[in-house]
C-alpha cells in the first residue's frame, strides 16, 4: 500500500497549551498508525520501501503564524518528503464560520502561494463523519 498524501490536522487554537499538546499527540498517534500500515504493506510487497506520510498540526487562531502560512510551510515539507498531495483535516464538530469561510480562505491563499507543486485538499470537518454522532451519544449522552 502506497499512501500518496500527507495530512495536516487543524484545530481552533487556544491560549491554554493543553489542547495543542493533545493535538500533537493525536498527530503522532496517526503517524504511528500510518507507519505501521506502510511497514506491513512493504513486508507484503517483498520489502519494497515506500515513504511514510507526514502528519502535521495547524491552528486557525492564536498560533505564531496564520493558518495559510502554516499550510504553506507544511506544503513545503510535503514536497520535501516526496509527496504532492496534502489533505487538510479540520477537527471541528459543527459547520460554523471557521469551517465554512475561514479555513477554506486559508487553504485558497496557501494554494495560490504553493501553485501546482502540491495539491491541497480540504476534507470535510470532523462532525460530518457518521461515527461522530454515535460516538458522542455512546460516550456522553447515554451515561447520564
Amino acid at each position: 500500500m502506497k499512501l500518496k498524501s500527507t495530512y495536516l490536522l487543524v484545530s481552533h487554537g487556544s491560549r491554554d497549551l493543553r489542547p495543542q499538546a493533545a493535538l500533537e499527540q493525536l498527530a503522532q498517534g496517526l503517524e504511528q498508525r500510518l507507519t505501521a500500515l506502510v511497514s506491513a504493506s512493504s513486508n507484503e510487497n517483498g520489502g519494497v520501501s515506500v515513504p511514510v506520510p507526514l502528519v502535521g498540526v495547524g491552528t486557525l487562531e492564536l498560533g505564531t503564524t496564520s493558518l495559510d502560512e502554516q499550510i504553506k510551510h507544511f506544503s513545503e515539507q510535503t514536497l520535501s518528503a516526496g509527496f504532492t498531495h496534502l489533505q487538510l483535516l479540520p477537527l471541528f464538530l459543527l459547520p460554523g464560520v471557521h469551517v465554512k469561510e475561514d479555513i477554506p480562505a486559508a487553504v485558497n491563499q496557501a494554494q495560490r502561494s504553493v501553485g501546482t507543486k502540491v495539491r491541497i485538499e480540504l476534507r470535510p470537518h470532523l462532525g460530518t463523519h457518521l461515527a461522530c454522532p454515535t460516538s458522542l451519544q455512546t460516550r456522553w449522552l447515554i451515561r447520564q
